[in-house]
């Protein structure tokens, strides 16, 4: 009884062990990404949507619009701007362009170490995270570093969403004593973007 009593204890605490390493079915399931909404306190600062071929928004209220577009609109660049301004700091930009990247978390990455290494010295910046816009999956990141010289500090955020074949950059920033106020209201712009294409969501 003795021999019987020692084996049955083995043999639960292996089954133990074994129930312990192994991974759970919840633990391997996807987390279903975040849902990013345009902040509805915000919806009196943005302006009525602004339609082009591939994308709808509603930019902050009050700024300037301009449009590049190159070969023949396979490239769209849609720019709002305070009155007057040259640079960014304030309004908002939306980059449609065929896509060279693999998802949309590639896509931020390269904007940080390329395009917004351009605006800023010594950029720092959140993680990369992931989430839907009006059902498309995006990419984004917050930054922040000073301007090349040194003589101001730049707050700003990037998203980005591989649609099919083509590639959806919107990105805001503005100066260390405004965004505070102008960022969120350019988010919920941000976040009122829809895509008209047919083409599938992306990936993270």
């Amino acid at each position: 009884m003795a021999v019987k009593r020692s084996l049955s204890t083995a043999t639960l605490l292996v089954a133990a062990t074994l129930l312990a390493a192994a991974p759970s079915a919840r633990a391997q399931l996807p987390l279903p990404a975040s849902v990013w909404l345009s902040n509805p306190k915000l919806s009196t600062k943005l302006a009525l949507p602004v339609h082009f071929d591939e994308f709808s928004i509603r930019p902050p209220a009050g700024l300037e619009l301009s449009v590049h577009q190159v070969d023949g609109g396979v490239t769209t660049t849609a720019t709002w701007r305070r009155p007057g301004a040259t640079v960014l700091y304030g309004g908002l930009k939306v980059s449609v362009e065929n896509s060279t990247e693999s998802s949309a978390t590639d896509a931020v990455n390269d904007w940080l170490v390329q395009s917004g290494q351009q605006q800023v010295d010594t950029l720092t910046h959140s993680a990369i995270e992931t989430g839907t816009v009006d059902g498309n999956l995006f990419a984004r990141a917050y930054y922040k570093g000073p301007t090349h010289g040194g003589a101001t500090m730049v707050h700003g955020f990037v998203y980005a969403a591989v649609v099919g074949s083509r590639l959806f950059v919107i990105e805001a920033s503005d100066t260390d004593t405004r965004y505070r106020t102008a960022l969120p209201i350019a988010e919920a712009a941000a976040r009122s973007l829809i895509i008209v294409t047919t083409e599938s969501t992306g990936i993270p």
